[in-house]
């Protein structure tokens, strides 16, 4: 079971909606373990769209319009991405994203008959957001009303009303690109500069001038492109030219009046100047004749999907999203958005990463990490037990170390599935480590069980009277740190195409045969049908220990390698750029390296781009950072940086087919590293480490189908 948020309609608003009273957030218990019907197919939701037109379905039920009302303790409802859970629908697979109509909820099965508005965007190579957005109903109402309502003309003039929201931003700029002449108005002065940036002539902010007298002044317009209505329609009528055009979007101005809406006075200049109003619905359009020359015998929609989405892809199209996180947000977002908070397109977003990831692969990330592990029993007692004496725990809590604390770390972040692969016993420690795992999110089902194996045991005794430790080594048997067989890899590694493959270097037995296998095959390179073996695969290791020589012979075949202070002094080295120029004679020509200094700051060569960079974080830690011989990682503040590049890269560099591009902006994927470590040398427990960076806004912009991984001032955290 999980919890289920909705947005539910709580009562019809008379005049403006209110916060916390004509939307409500509800919760309720989802099993997504629940057998579903034929034809069906269960979601998660990613991201929502906000849109005006949802005012128009706050109304009674007998009240009729062009789309059904919104129910009174329903979920409302909108376009949006999902991911499908579990499907039963031949259209749709398990890991797909779709986009449709949605209730505003986090999960949900749709029946067939519903699931029948769906439409697979795995490959779409576009964000989330930008599907509901650009490329969804908003962009679809740009295009379709400017070119097929509008029918422009080159050296025509068209005046955009709420020319940065999310339909005027893309009529701006279709008029540009059609050769118009722009002027467009906004309410802020943030709002003006945007209608600027997509490529108005002119603009203004109508709060503080007369529309009259700006468009005057611009020399008058042919087209007016109307998203607001009321005095501004009246006003407009007055100063357009002779046989101009009135296409007729929205009138939000007039949404919220509680009573008679504004009337029209000056409708006699339709008569006088031969104006033509058109009003339109897109939904009415997408079957339309497409009048391009490349879509003869097309429809609009056709012709839409052709071009649009290209032109986002090539970033021809200049996007400004207003990014609510949290479904909890969506009331909120919807309000602003009414009353002119928002600069551009208002969605909400349910599942932050799904753009990162989920996009680009159509599934959840696959990492294991390959290693050796412990166990660790800590007591906080009042006195120092003697032997055989029973004593009263104040405390007692266990942990696993080892190869699965990097997986630690990487189980919180938003859709990755994290897998350990070690050996394992079948005694009671190695029952107690694999339920350890399992609490922390971490599959042990590739995890080998072995008669000779046994896991360490650490029992540390915390003693309060006088403020002791006392550590206490124990072991069922000799202690294993070697991997499992290589036949038991191969055999993992057929079930599953794993993206990433982490290798602890503190594992030394058979991790070089290990490693060797993995990229190198059967000794060629290739498997038994001439293929490279597992060439999707990244491959990394850490070294945070003292280079020994398998370790050195397993460096070529790693993608990404990390390193710390300890490593680099027990080298013989002072600095990271000497360090590091070193080692890129021992790694792969085409590898990462990177160097963890300390709390604070990190190192990277990218030997492919030829790029040295250095990263800080902002973070204070607990302590001043200190490294020396006698360091030891007692914070896992490394394995929290090596998963942050884990994750980072992955969520930049995976195109959509799965395979590894290597377009990387490598100093981003640096800094969010490093604020990982950072975040975990302040005292932030590994499991929440992730989630705090991701509301803070990282992950939540794309650019030329490459995640832009950073902070956007648009993003609302909740």
């Amino acid at each position: 079971m999980v919890q289920n948020k909705s947005v539910i309609f709580n009562e019809i608003p008379h005049g403006e909606p209110k916060l916390d009273q004509t939307l409500k957030v509800k919760s309720d218990e989802f099993d997504t373990q629940q057998d579903i019907a034929d034809g069906s197919v269960m979601l998660k939701v990613i991201t929502l769209s906000i849109d005006p037109y949802q005012r128009g379905r706050m109304r009674a039920p007998d009240s009729e319009s062009y789309v059904p009302p919104f129910y009174v303790g329903q979920p409302i409802q909108n376009h949006g991405v999902a991911r499908v859970l579990k499907s039963k629908n031949a259209a749709f697979k398990e890991g797909a994203l779709v986009y449709g109509g949605l209730p505003f909820s986090e999960y949900m099965v749709l029946n067939e008959q519903f699931a029948q508005g769906l439409k697979d965007v795995s490959d779409s190579g576009i964000a989330p957001e930008t599907l509901v957005g650009a490329c969804g109903m908003p962009g679809r109402t740009a295009y379709m009303s400017f070119y097929h309502v509008g029918q422009p003309k080159a050296g025509q003039s068209i005046y955009v009303s709420a020319g940065a929201g999310a339909v005027g931003a893309l009529v701006i700029q279709y008029a540009k690109k059609t050769g118009l002449k722009v002027i467009a108005s906004a309410g802020s002065a943030e709002k003006v500069e945007l209608c600027r940036q997509v490529g108005a002539d002119a603009a203004f902010n109508y709060k503080e001038s007369s529309t009259k007298e700006e468009i005057k002044k611009f020399g008058g317009i042919d087209i007016f492109y109307d998203n607001v209505g009321g005095k501004m329609l009246d006003d407009v009528l007055e100063v357009i030219n002779p046989d101009g055009l009135v296409i007729m979007c929205g009138a939000i101005s007039q949404y919220n009046s509680a009573g008679e809406m504004y009337g029209l006075k000056n409708t006699v200049q339709l008569v006088f100047k031969r104006l033509t109003t058109k009003g339109f619905i897109v939904f009415y359009l997408h079957d339309k004749p497409s009048s391009h020359p490349d879509f003869s015998g097309k429809t609009l929609d056709d012709e839409f999907t052709a071009i649009v989405p290209k032109l986002v892809k090539e970033g021809s199209i200049k996007i400004k999203e207003h990014v609510y996180n949290g479904i909890e947000k969506a009331p909120e977002a919807f309000i602003d958005m009414l009353s002119g908070k928002n600069v551009g397109k208002v969605v909400v977003k349910l599942e932050l990463i799904a753009a990162v990831v989920a996009l680009k692969m159509g599934r959840a990330s696959k990492i294991i990490s390959a290693g050796s592990l412990e166990f660790t029993t800590t007591c906080t007692t009042s006195s120092y037990p003697k032997e055989g004496a029973k004593v009263k725990s104040k405390s007692q809590h266990s942990s696993v170390q080892g190869a699965s604390t990097v997986l630690n770390a990487l189980s919180s972040l938003p859709n990755t599935e994290c897998y350990m692969y070690s050996q394992l016993g079948r005694d009671l420690t190695s029952n107690c480590v694999k339920a350890q795992l399992a609490e922390e999110g971490i599959s042990t089902e590739y995890i080998y069980k072995s008669d000779s194996a046994a896991i360490p045991h650490t029992f540390v005794i915390n003693n309060t009277s006088n403020n002791t430790k006392t550590r206490l080594n124990h072991s069922s048997g000799a202690g294993s740190s070697s991997l499992p067989p290589l036949e038991y890899f191969d055999r993992v590694l057929q079930q599953f195409n794993f993206d990433w493959i982490h290798f602890d270097g503190q594992t030394t037995t058979n991790l070089y045969e290990t490693i060797k296998h993995l990229r190198k095959g059967k000794g060629e390179g290739v498997d038994d049908m001439g293929l490279p073996r597992y060439k999707n695969t990244l491959i990394s290791i850490s070294c945070f220990n003292k280079l020994k020589p398998d370790m050195v012979d397993c460096l070529p075949f790693a993608d990404f390698v990390f390193f710390n202070k300890e490593f680099v002094n027990k080298s013989g080295f002072d600095d990271a750029r000497t360090f590091l120029l070193f080692m890129s004679l021992r790694v792969s020509p085409r590898a990462t390296i990177y160097c963890i200094w300390d709390e604070r700051t990190s190192f990277m060569l990218s030997l492919k781009s030829s790029e040295y960079i250095k990263s800080e974080n902002t973070r204070r830690p607990l302590a001043p950072s200190s490294r020396s011989k006698s360091y030891s990682n007692s914070n896992y503040i490394d394995e929290a940086f090596v998963a942050g590049a884990i994750y980072a890269t992955l969520a930049r560099a995976t195109s959509i087919n799965g395979n590894f591009n290597g377009k990387l902006d490598n100093q981003k994927v640096l800094q969010f590293a490093t604020d990982m470590m950072g975040l975990k040398g302040a005292g932030v427990p590994l499991q929440d480490i992730g989630g705090i960076l991701i509301r803070e806004g990282w992950f939540t912009d794309i650019s030329g189908g490459v995640q832009s991984l950073e902070r956007t001032k648009s993003t609302e955290s909740s």
